[in-house]
């Protein structure tokens, strides 16, 4: 433990599994008091326990990004238990195999939109006029490798990604002279969940890992690593930027 982020305080959305719980671990070990959000309570919940279970402070909050009244809850609720917000981490999204494009339902496409692109809006929306009083703050969004290539595995997640990179470099651009610095992640094939569900089931897992010259998938460490690093006033002149974590596949 560095301490780097001693006493500061956090909301990790997604943090119930993947890269949003090896994140919300990686920060409590670091002295973060953190708010575990996610859609799914029990997942926060277990999470949080674990942080606390080990003498750190955490708490869940059942939160669907893409609803106004529980984002502002969310942020309420990390103000009120824990005086201020330092960090937010918008971890949370929706990754989903889709045909092409003409037989995308709009269905998929509104529920993919909703939590990967406004769901990272409205946390940044209640998020900024916390961190614009106190006078600092740092946004982190997690997009995703695939916007550098097309993937065609899902249209609406590529789409949804590239969204996030753009929300990324326009808040930062508004707000990191209000002491606000946002940034943006790019992973590659990262061992989560999700991708276990999309790539895993579709039996293309171990072949896209042979495309990566680290000669492995990603951990969910690897990117709470990164995503710590951004946090913290090692990084303090980053700002508005997108930074690949894929295993040097981009590169080849």
């Amino acid at each position: 433990m560095s301490g780097k982020l001693e006493n500061k305080v956090a909301i990790i959305t997604g943090g119930g599994s993947g890269i949003g719980e090896a994140t919300v671990k990686l920060f409590a070990a670091e002295g973060v008091r953190v708010v575990v959000a996610d859609a799914d309570m029990a997942g926060a919940e277990r999470v949080a326990a674990a942080v606390r279970s080990d003498g750190r402070e955490a708490l869940a909050v059942q939160t669907d990004v893409a609803d106004w009244s529980q984002v502002e809850a969310m942020v309420r609720r990390a103000v009120t238990d824990f005086g201020r917000l330092d960090i937010l981490v918008n971890g949370a999204g929706r990754q989903v195999h889709t045909p092409h494009i003409v037989d995308v339902s709009e269905d998929e496409w509104d529920r993919v939109m909703a939590i990967n692109v406004k769901g990272v809006f409205l946390c940044t929306k209640a998020a900024l006029p916390v961190m614009v009083a106190q006078g600092h703050g740092n946004i982190i969004n997690i997009s995703s490798a695939s916007v550098l290539e097309g993937d065609t595995f899902s249209v609406p997640y590529s789409v949804s990604k590239a969204g996030v990179e753009m929300l990324t470099k326009i808040t930062s651009s508004q707000y990191q002279r209000k002491g606000v610095r946002v940034n943006c992640i790019l992973p590659g094939l990262i061992d989560t969940p999700g991708s276990q569900n999309v790539e895993g089931k579709l039996g293309t897992f171990d072949s896209f890992v042979k495309t990566i010259p680290a000669g492995r998938a990603g951990l969910p460490g690897d990117v709470a690593r990164l995503i710590l690093f951004l946090a913290s006033e090692d990084s303090s002149f980053i700002s508005g930027s997108s930074i690949v974590i894929d295993g040097g596949r981009d590169a080849r």
